[in-house]
């Protein structure tokens, strides 16, 4: 099973329209500045009590995913053991198969020697006593042009006991086979179903967890800065973003740690090249790729602006063969400013 990815985008800036105002940096931190006293309470005591049952469940998943593990390890445990017993008994089918065979050549040999001693026995009535020679009874029978009993001792075995000893190989090869193909259908251990359904729980456990973590961090944020407006008619501290007049209900540095806490949750932060030298950005986790659209209009100074950020990729769309980067001074014109860093090759 593969889950759909949905990554949290936010955008900085004011915008308009409701899918913007949605994933506004913002607008979320105005919502979170204007909440009701009484309701502010409520979310706070409600997502509290939400952590608490978290993390009381979370060594629950932990074991639960553990003992799908070692419940992985006796089924490869198991097969291994069935290869290996499989194995055994054809062994022992092969070396009981040899053991009949050898039974079937003594049994045709002593039949030979029974028949030479009746033949000697009638040539002796026959023809008086017996006489002494220093060849063996077996040699003496060849060079008499009697059956050659080495080559009755090589005969094959009769035809049904042929005709077992092979049906009990084939079955002991198939048992083997068999098996080898049921500990090949064991699953890796990512793939097998109750350690991915165990993982799965507790992903989405964990998800949940740092969500509800943020969001009560959030509150506790508007919280401090109330009290500390109580107290002190108003506050100081860094601005933020953008400036201007600031939510009601958030004084000091609680608009600039909402910020940035909206910014740390999402996957994708949608912004201008000149945004991106914001302090917020400083103080933010830190980006990994770097896209920037229509590259090829924006003048190369600003370009370098997000790669301060510790940005590990940079990917530039934009075609250098349409319009220009726009500046507006001559002066910054003739100087080499309109200087683009997505440029033809």
């Amino acid at each position: 099973m593969h889950q759909t990815y949905f990554p949290r985008i936010v955008r900085l800036g004011s915008g308009r329209g409701e899918g913007v105002a949605a994933v506004s940096v913002e607008e979320n931190v105005r919502a979170f500045g204007t909440l009701p006293e009484g309701e502010l309470q409520r979310k706070t005591a409600h997502l509290r009590a939400t952590l608490a049952a978290i993390d009381g469940d979370l060594p629950k998943l932990r074991r639960l995913l553990i003992e799908a593990a070692a419940a992985h390890r006796r089924l490869l445990r198991q097969a291994a053991g069935a290869v290996a017993a499989a194995a055994e008994e054809a062994e022992e089918a092969e070396e009981e198969e040899e053991e009949e065979e050898v039974l079937e050549e003594d049994e045709v040999l002593e039949e030979d020697d029974d028949d030479e001693e009746e033949e000697e026995e009638e040539e002796g009535g026959e023809g008086g006593d017996a006489v002494w020679s220093p060849v063996p009874k077996k040699a003496r029978r060849a060079d008499e042009g009697g059956t050659d009993t080495a080559a009755a001792a090589a005969a094959p075995p009769a035809p049904a006991a042929a005709a077992a000893a092979a049906a009990a190989s084939s079955i002991a090869a198939a048992a083997v086979s068999a098996t080898a193909a049921a500990a090949a259908r064991v699953p890796p251990l990512d793939s097998f179903p109750p350690y991915e359904h165990a993982g799965q729980v507790l992903i989405s456990a964990l998800e949940l967890r740092e969500k509800y973590d943020a969001e009560l961090k959030r509150l506790l944020f508007v919280e401090s800065s109330r009290a500390h407006a109580g107290r002190h008619g108003g506050g100081g501290g860094r601005h933020g973003h953008g400036g201007g007049d600031r939510p009601a209900g958030l004084k000091g540095d609680s608009r600039f740690n909402l910020e940035v806490s909206f910014v740390d949750e999402a996957h994708i932060v949608c912004t201008t090249l000149s945004s991106t030298g914001l302090e917020l950005f400083e103080a933010a986790v830190g980006f990994d790729v770097l896209v920037v659209d229509e590259a090829a209009q924006s003048v190369e100074l600003s370009t370098l602006v997000p790669l301060r950020l510790g940005i590990r990729q940079a990917v530039l769309v934009g075609d250098p063969q349409q319009l220009p980067a726009t500046v507006f001074s001559r002066g910054g014109a003739r100087s080499g400013y309109d200087s683009r860093l997505a440029r033809s090759p």
